[in-house]
């Protein structure tokens, strides 16, 4: 009796783990339905896996209805599908609740239920987690033993590469809070979290050459360092580049030039700044030639995001122009306004959700 027991156990334990092997199959199959761009199917074998209680392919769905590739995002049943697998104990779904509740993502926005996710997605070994719950622990008005422990927390993110935390520490010591005002270590720290791909610690890393943070202004190093952010595509690095050169004594005509493409570059992605230097550039004739037209439509782009010069440049090309191109420069602008407002992009003179084309 007692080997007839011993060979039932044997059997459902083995049964256990082949179950448990086909359901993990079955998310790797969805994830590569997923990667082959056939999310319906992917949807259908983790619903399938999911139906038998695997917390991993719930995140998955989770995933699939927030991103929106299946058709339109649904906000109510990603966090459904997260709050399943969070229950399990998967860290990423906790993490996933953290940022829904943060951002406030079709739920009204809540800092301390954000917290307490991250929480529990590092308990769960999750190094993002780690960081954000420790970045809400400073936000807000948190005791001196939780700001040690946050502090701790980024430290610890940070050796454990975590690009963010990197970065967080690379700006402790670039201001001196929470350590000695330390500006070549902070470089240190931003150039390992640019290594693992916090892209504005390059832009960062220009900015402290350009300010003179390690002793004397160095433009040419902080050239070197924007060049860089803005091929990562760090448009505040391509204005700051086509700024510099642009305005370079006795720069030469490929400087010159490269500031144009810079400035371009940026004014596109919607730099403000870069709209209002390619706007002077246009008015200027020493890059290309004066052109009242271009200046004008770029000009009116910067000065609706909040550009104050921009305003007294553009009305040198409406009077430039006359009244009738000005209107037909401004008719311009409002259509390229139209068309591209929706991309992803930030403002930093006012709020994006105000951001309104007008006169």
């Amino acid at each position: 009796m007692l080997r007839s027991l011993k060979t039932s156990l044997i059997l459902s334990a083995g049964l256990m783990f082949a179950a448990t092997l086909a359901v993990a199959q079955s998310v790797e199959e969805g994830i590569e339905a997923a990667k082959n761009g056939d999310f319906s199917e992917a949807q259908s074998i983790w619903r399938d896996a999911a139906s038998d209680g695997d917390i991993v392919a719930m995140r998955q769905l989770g995933g699939l209805h927030l991103s929106g590739v299946l058709g339109v995002a649904d906000l109510e049943k990603a966090r459904e599908w997260f709050l399943k697998s969070a229950e399990g104990g998967d860290a990423g779904s906790n993490l996933s609740l953290g940022y829904i509740y943060e951002r406030g993502m079709g739920v009204p926005a809540d800092t301390a239920l954000a917290e307490t996710y991250f929480a529990r997605a590092a308990e769960g070994g999750s190094i993002d987690g780690l960081f954000k719950r420790a970045t809400l622990v400073l936000a807000r008005n948190a005791d001196q033993a939780e700001v040690q422990k946050a502090v701790e927390d980024i430290r610890t993110a940070a050796d454990q590469g975590q690009p963010e935390a990197l970065a967080t520490i690379g700006d402790f010591l670039r201001s001196g809070t929470f350590t000695a005002m330390d500006p070549v270590k902070a470089i240190e720290y931003y150039k390992q979290a640019a290594q693992n791909g916090h892209t504005q610690s390059l832009n960062t890393i220009g900015d402290m050459y350009l300010f003179a943070e390690k002793g004397a202004a160095d433009i040419p190093s902080a050239l070197v360092w924007y060049e860089r952010a803005a091929a990562k595509g760090q448009t505040d690095a391509a204005y700051s580049v086509a700024y510099l050169l642009y305005n370079l004594p006795g720069a030469s005509d490929a400087d010159l030039r490269k500031a144009f493409d810079y400035a371009s570059m940026a004014a596109l992605a919607w730099n403000e700044q870069a709209q209002w230097l390619l706007g002077q550039m246009y008015l200027e004739d020493i890059v290309v030639p004066r052109n009242d037209y271009e200046a004008y439509r770029w000009l009116d782009l910067a000065a609706s995001a909040g550009v104050i010069e921009a305003h007294h440049l553009r009305a040198m090309a409406e009077v430039a122009l006359g009244p009738e191109q000005a209107a037909k420069a401004h008719e311009e602008a409002q259509l390229w306004f139209n068309q591209n407002h929706g991309q992803p992009h930030v403002h930093r003179l006012i709020n994006n959700n105000v951001h309104t084309f007008g006169n």
